[in-house]
């Protein structure tokens, strides 16, 4: 079994499903929020940034306003 998932790893998969599943732009603290309260990850707000700087370097998220504060997908990603 590989430990990508359309060229992602398990951990940005796992973010990018709720993102498709949104049909909207979400706040930081939403995201937050899904991976505390519905993954059950327990992540600190440096480990879910990192996730999130991640997927906006590789194109597939896009943030507007200072940071990280509103996140949505740049294009049509969903596999």
């Amino acid at each position: 079994m590989s430990d990508t998932y359309y060229g992602l790893s398990k951990m940005e998969y796992n973010l990018m499903k709720y993102f498709w599943n949104t049909n909207a732009p979400v706040s930081f603290s939403e995201v937050e929020k899904y991976c505390n309260t519905e993954l059950h990850y327990g992540w600190a707000q440096p480990t879910l940034h990192t996730y999130l700087t991640r997927l906006v370097k590789k194109g597939i998220l896009h943030s507007e306003g200072k940071g990280l504060s509103l996140i949505h997908i740049s294009e049509p990603t969903r596999p």
